[in-house]
């Protein structure tokens, strides 16, 4: 329905309008009609009305000076001018106001209906004309938008420095003045449903300090990102406690299962990256089959060495070696055996892996021309982005599959000469636990067939060939840094700082002290 006012002095005129409007076919309904044009002004402010009717000619403010204020305060809506008088410096006023009709009185109905016929699609056009606008301006705020969260989640994950100007009034929004940061993990058991955030966002009013931003590379994971006037920090945290737990309520309402991590506060936009980590490391302290779906943030170091596997040593040789039957079965009994440890957690576990990269890495220098540091930090952040045992087990055994695959045909253990290779082997790894025992399994072969075969290959007891490498490089060290004896000990395979004494100056006929002073 289209409304409209009616602005004469003359009251039969006024009636004369209504009337001849009865029958208009239009869907059209008076708001209210004034007698001259300070009223007039009064009854637009009040109705809003969609279509004025206007006289030219009444006491006070005339109708001239009350089309130029009606243009001043709605500069598009559509004006019928009725007139009495032929007179053009009435019909230039009302041209130069844009009106959309001039009507001579006395008119017919016909003539009345008309002129509502063009205001109407005059109506019509400029709202078609506002849509359009509207809707390109709203295309071009989403492609803005949408650029902006594809810079705001390189940012997080530390791709690119931190944006110094964005372009989407959105993220402006989000990210102008004195601001607290805070980020979400979401990790979810099916794809992420995005529509589904943004609707929980809309409805808790939240679009002010919060935005969803996911994660392209896994479409089971995404975040949350929240910036608040950093004059609310004394009550952000609890209200952050708040909305995951409203949030994860919705979801599961909707069989969406999910775990969400919980990031610190964060001062700067510079230290997204940092509240993302926050956000992964929170998850991190999961056990296995950990019934929490919540994890708020609290400072934690995850160690390595809360992973005792001595099969390690085995499995980086099987790894060198290329045997890709027996790796996923290896990584199968490590993870098991790590599940079944109720305390041992998820970042515990991803510290070992990241010690086991690293191993391989080293391990691939011999091999081929690599960045062991680069890679090693790109197979760290893949381990950030994953969030439960099981995808650490599936991620790891891809990734050492395709070691054995990229060596196959490359080991240097291939030879058919074994006393080479385990020469080879013993060179390299002299610093750890070795014993014939273990040599011999290595290469699948009887510890005792192996004794013999090398002491007739080199004259000499595998011991005694193990002993000889590790003081001689014992020897270099000693030479060639200040490090203490109990440290060179270890460090050449020797926890025990005593034996290693005994045994340097039974064979060197010096003690490592004596020999350190006369090398130098």
């Amino acid at each position: 329905m289209y409304t409209y006012i009616v602005v004469d002095d003359e009251p039969l005129t006024q009636q004369g309008v209504l009337k001849k409007l009865e029958s208009y076919s239009g869907d059209i309904s008076c708001v209210g009609t004034a007698e001259n044009g300070e009223s007039g002004l009064k009854l637009i402010m009040e109705t809003q009305p969609d279509i004025i009717i206007t006289d030219m000619n009444m006491p006070g403010m005339d109708g001239g000076i009350f089309l130029l204020k009606i243009r001043e305060i709605l500069p598009d809506i559509p004006i019928i001018v009725i007139s009495g008088y032929k007179d053009f410096e009435y019909a230039h006023r009302a041209i130069e106001s844009n009106a959309c009709k001039y009507i001579l009185k006395p008119f017919p109905r016909e003539a009345l209906h008309n002129a509502m016929d063009i205001a109407i699609a005059r109506i019509e056009e400029s709202d078609s004309r506002n849509k359009s606008i509207q809707k390109m301006n709203e295309e071009q705020e989403s492609i803005r938008l949408e650029y902006d969260v594809q810079n705001l989640r390189s940012t997080i994950l530390g791709y690119i420095p931190d944006m110094d100007h964005f372009h989407s009034s959105r993220i402006q929004s989000l990210t102008t003045g004195e601001r607290l940061y805070s980020l979400f993990t979401l990790r979810f058991e099916k794809a992420l449903n995005l529509d589904r955030i943004i609707a929980f966002i809309i409805e808790n009013d939240m679009e002010d300090f919060c935005i969803c931003v996911p994660n392209i590379c896994n479409s089971n994971v995404g975040a949350l990102l929240f910036s608040f006037n950093r004059s609310l920090s004394n009550n952000v945290s609890e209200y952050l406690v708040h909305i995951a737990k409203s949030f994860l309520q919705t979801m599961e309402q909707d069989e969406a299962n999910l775990i969400i991590g919980m990031g610190d506060l964060r001062s700067t936009r510079a230290n997204l990256k940092l509240a993302y980590e926050d956000a992964c490391s929170s998850i991190d302290n999961m056990v296995y089959n950990d019934a929490r779906k919540i994890f708020p943030y609290q400072p934690m170091e995850y160690n390595a060495s809360n992973v005792i596997w001595n099969r390690e040593a085995e499995f980086m040789f099987r790894v060198e070696n290329s045997e890709t039957d027996v790796i996923p079965p290896m990584i199968a009994e490590l993870f098991d055996q790590c599940v079944s440890v109720p305390t041992l957690r998820l970042g515990d576990m991803k510290a070992y892996c990241i010690h086991l990269f690293r191993e391989a890495y080293q391990m691939l220098k011999n091999y081929i021309s690599i960045n062991s540091t680069m890679e090693s930090n790109t197979s760290i952040h893949i381990l950030n982005n994953i969030f439960s045992f099981d995808e650490l087990q599936n991620y790891i055994t891809i990734f050492f599959n395709n070691i054995c695959n990229l060596l196959k045909d490359e080991s240097r253990f291939r030879s058919s000469d074994v006393i080479q290779n385990i020469k080879i082997y013993t060179q390299e790894k002299y610093y750890n636990n070795l014993s014939l025992d273990f040599i011999a399994s290595l290469f699948y072969m009887n510890p005792s067939y192996i004794s013999h075969l090398f002491k007739k290959s080199t004259g000499t007891s595998y011991n005694q060939y193990l002993t000889d490498i590790r003081l001689k490089k014992a020897q270099e060290l000693l030479s060639s840094t200040d490090r203490k004896t109990a440290q060179i000990a270890k460090q050449v395979g020797y926890d025990n700082e005593k034996y290693f004494y005994r045994l340097f100056k039974k064979h060197l006929g010096v003690t490592p002290e004596e020999y350190r002073r006369d090398t130098i």
